[in-house]
């Protein structure tokens, strides 16, 4: 390798940590005002922190199913396989 090109290189290197650094700062704020309105969606989000792995969150961590809505939720399952299972016969 050249001197010009480990000197291009190196620009390369550091005009990408820049890039990186506004990035994360980009992510950091997002990631704030996500938590401060406290906004989730049905599904299960993925949350980015600067520097570290995804992770998941549950927007209904902590809040367990009435026995009223897991009866409702079985009958509802089952019926749609009904269905399912008909329309494979026919």
């Amino acid at each position: 390798m050249t001197e010009e090109e480990r000197r291009i290189l190196e620009l390369a290197l550091i005009g990408l940590e820049a890039e990186r650094q506004k990035i994360e700062k980009e992510l950091h704020t997002l990631g704030e005002r996500l938590d401060s309105c406290q906004v989730y969606t049905s599904t299960a989000t993925t949350r980015f922190t600067a520097g570290t792995k995804p992770r998941r969150v549950s927007p209904n961590k902590g809040v367990r199913m009435s026995e009223a809505q897991k009866r409702k939720i079985s009958a509802a399952m089952k019926a749609r396989w009904s269905n399912i299972k008909q329309q494979r016969r026919s």
